[in-house]
């Protein structure tokens, strides 16, 4: 009776999809049988009118119809509209442009005799499945490791088939990691004793305001502070520049050791500090040059930490005087603070002389980013390494977790010697490294704990990027050779 009345169907009238969408519903309404699956296999080779079609296609899925659409030709407009119907329904959509692959593509479309699937998971109350055509779509709970699914479908004449499918879930959580140090029993910033010379910018710049305030304030106050929560093992000396002659003088040597190295001296530092008033130039290279007298005879794990807001105005060479400094074992690391419109230029300057002499820049642009700045540069830092890409870096003393999926890594500790420790991460690890200093033996412990799950997508992506970014740097500086 079906091939009889598609043999008998006119060829004339216009292409109108609404209304047949809207026919085959009511025949369902009306004839339908309760509970069965409902599809409707919508042929054409024509356009027709698109917002008809799609409020239609809107109607039959409000009432569980899937629609699956066939084109027979090239119409770039019906293509769409047949292509959105589907979709909106959750049916599918062929084009066939060759009458003779009509048979193939019916057989794509056809609905089967299935009557209803149900799904279950490592052996869990079945769940029923939602019929769409010649597919089903259903939820169900997976759990991390191998799950068992097994589809349960019975047919419109009562048969029954189960078919099972295995999936692995593999957990893709970050881990946590943080690495401290103790030096006799006690947490410390540096396995090794440490020297560290705070140069301070008492330029004329730093009476410039930076959220109200002039810039030389929140300094003061901030290095104040931190005077205190730096370790009594940690060596500590301040120099200043442009604090004693002004800016009209253009005195280009105008740096002063203002407290130097030496026990008990964090009062007299605290003194200097608060007196300090913004005159003259900006010497930087003139004060790192005389920095490297000021270290003396000391031995230690020696730093330089230049707190800055502009770059050298005295036709000095930064860049020169920090590799100077590195030649003598003295890492040169610069806070750019509070650097203003001129941020990119002056920013790319400071850059160049951190790098000079192997150490880091840092910007801040507030009194609690200088003081996260003056952690940075003052405690020892550590790298995270994958292979042979760096992905991740840090300091001692931090209380902030670096994330990373999981893998082998290598921790490099910039110490003198340098530590280097291998650990291997897991999904959801919160793995905090110990390094441990008793006399001259350096040790390190592990204590590992569960955290909850933290998506690692983002952290994947860039390292991907960093490793990425490596091997193109490789395979250039190769052909270059």
């Amino acid at each position: 009776m079906v091939v009889e009345a598609l043999r008998d169907l006119p060829r004339s009238g216009s292409t109108n999809l609404a209304a047949g969408l809207l026919s085959a519903l009511r025949e369902f309404e009306n004839n339908g049988r309760p509970d069965s699956s409902r599809v409707i296999m919508l042929f054409t080779d024509g356009k027709s009118n698109e917002r008809q079609a799609y409020d239609a296609a809107v109607q039959s899925q409000n009432q569980g119809v899937t629609i699956q659409t066939l084109l027979l030709g090239s119409d770039t407009r019906g293509t769409s509209i047949l292509d959105t119907v589907a979709w909106a329904t959750g049916g599918s959509f062929v084009q066939v442009t060759d009458p003779t692959m009509l048979p193939k593509a019916f057989l794509d479309l056809r609905t089967t005799g299935v009557d209803s699937v149900t799904l279950s998971v490592n052996g869990s109350e079945p769940v029923a499945a939602r019929l769409a055509g010649g597919t089903f779509t259903g939820n169900v709970p997976l759990e991390l490791g191998e799950n068992r699914i097994i589809a349960f479908a019975t047919s419109l004449d009562g048969q029954t088939q189960e078919s099972i499918v295995t999936v692995n879930v593999r957990d893709a959580s970050c881990a946590a990691l943080e690495v401290a140090a103790v030096k006799e029993g006690r947490p410390v910033l540096s396995l090794n004793d440490r020297a560290v010379e705070i140069v301070v910018d008492a330029s004329r710049s730093m009476w410039g305001r930076m959220h109200g305030e002039p810039k030389m304030v929140v300094a003061k106050e901030i290095l104040q502070d931190v005077s205190y929560w730096f370790p009594e093992d940690l060596e500590l000396a301040l120099r200043a520049y442009g604090s004693t002659s002004p800016s009209t003088s253009a005195n280009c040597t105008d740096s002063t050791l203002l407290v130097p190295f030496g026990e008990k001296n964090r009062e007299p530092i605290r003194a200097a500090i608060a007196g300090l008033q913004p005159l003259g130039q900006t010497p930087i290279a003139y004060a790192l040059n005389q920095a490297a007298r000021d270290f003396g005879t000391l031995q230690d794990d020696r730093a330089l930490v230049l707190v800055t807001d502009g770059i050298e105005s005295c036709g000095g060479d930064p860049v020169q005087a920090a590799r100077e400094l590195r030649e003598q074992g003295i890492m040169v690391h610069l806070i750019g603070f509070g650097l203003g419109n001129a941020a990119d230029e002056d920013a790319a300057s400071l850059h160049a002389v951190a790098n000079a002499s192997g150490g880091r820049y840092v910007t801040a642009g507030s009194a609690e980013e200088l003081k996260e700045a003056l952690a940075q540069t003052v405690a020892t830092s550590f790298s995270v390494f994958k292979g042979s890409t760096e992905v991740a870096n840090g300091f001692l003393g931090s209380d902030k977790s670096l994330f990373l999926p999981e893998g082998d890594y290598r921790v490099e500790l910039d110490s003198s010697p340098p530590q280097i420790v291998q650990i291997s991460l897991a999904p959801r690890d919160q793995l905090t490294l110990t390094l441990k200093k008793e006399g001259d033996f350096v040790s390190h412990f592990e204590r590992r704990d569960r955290m909850q799950h933290k998506s690692c997508e983002d952290v994947v992506a860039s390292i991907e990027r960093l490793e990425a970014g490596l091997e193109t740097q490789e395979s250039l500086q190769t052909a270059a050779h």
